[in-house]
């Protein structure tokens, strides 16, 4: 909130016809400067508490997950290699924490998203109304994507823990290597590897597509409210610091939307493996 204040400072300095002489000036400049400092306090906190909640996540995950192999009937643990379990404590766990980290910049931009679209709404209702239904339409964009982009990262997953305990494997069998059994080794290492680069590359390539349509679909925004901004100067209806006003919130508008739909696209890639560990600790859990 503190933040989000600075366009409207900026609005009544420019608009400001500094009746009262230094004394506008002075006001003016100490509002701006306590605004900054509230706003850094405020993200110090922010930023601590996240390390904070990361901390307690991964022990609670990382615990309850590494009882739950560890108990594991012999004929049941066996089912599967300590490259594949190693991967689950550790890809696995990281997914998790991603799913995490995306809810709450999730919850974090939703609550910046609200601040300036009422910030706008106060500056003009009619340049406000553009953006809110333009806004809307781009919020949709992350059902298109999101089945898709939930596959491909779970392919890599899967092909991450594949390579882990092809490693593993290989390497325990590191006596029986040889100038006989050397090219199939390598060759067993290789097809493994090559799995796993073309899973990375596939799902790199599609990230980037979600991306770049995410952020051309943005411009409208700035297109709608370009418009409309230049029409309400055209006809007066707006003065020369509301627009400087509008055009910094529009800017300041565009960075949470815009990791909403970021957030929401790449916690839609780990939902899978997030509900499968928690499926797994719950089902198991002594």
């Amino acid at each position: 909130m503190a933040i989000a204040g600075l366009p409207t400072v900026i609005k009544y300095m420019i608009d400001n016809s500094y009746s009262n002489g230094i004394y506008d000036v002075v006001k003016l400049t100490g509002i701006f400067v306590l605004l900054i400092v509230i706003g850094m306090g405020a993200q110090y906190i922010s930023q601590r508490s996240a390390w904070r909640l990361e901390k307690e996540f991964n022990l609670y995950f990382r615990e309850n997950l590494f009882s739950v192999i560890i108990c594991k009937e012999p004929s049941d643990f066996n089912k599967n290699s300590i490259g594949d379990y190693n991967s689950r404590l550790n890809n696995d766990i990281a997914s998790c924490a991603e799913y995490l980290e995306y809810t709450m910049m999730i919850f974090e931009s939703l609550i910046s998203f609200i601040i300036y679209a009422i910030y706008i709404f106060i500056l003009n209702y009619k340049i406000a109304i553009i953006i809110y239904l333009v806004a809307l339409i781009v919020l949709y964009l992350p059902n298109l994507t999101a089945n898709k982009f939930s596959k491909k990262k779970k392919k890599l997953l899967d092909d991450t823990a594949f390579y882990n305990s092809k490693i593993i494997d290989l390497l325990s069998g590191y006596a029986f290597i040889n100038c006989f059994t050397y090219k199939n080794i390598n060759k067993n290492y290789e097809i493994s590897l090559s799995k796993l680069e073309e899973s990375r590359y596939n799902f790199g390539k599609f990230k980037t597509f979600v991306n770049v349509l995410n952020g051309l679909v943005m411009y409208m925004i700035n297109i709608s409210s370009f418009g409309i901004m230049a029409f309400l100067l055209y006809k007066g209806e707006i003065t020369a610091g509301i627009a400087t006003a509008t055009i910094a919130y529009i800017q300041n508008f565009m960075f949470p939307l815009r990791t909403v739909i970021d957030a929401i696209s790449l916690r839609k890639s780990v939902e899978i493996v997030m509900k499968n560990v928690l499926l797994e600790i719950s089902e198991n859990k002594i």
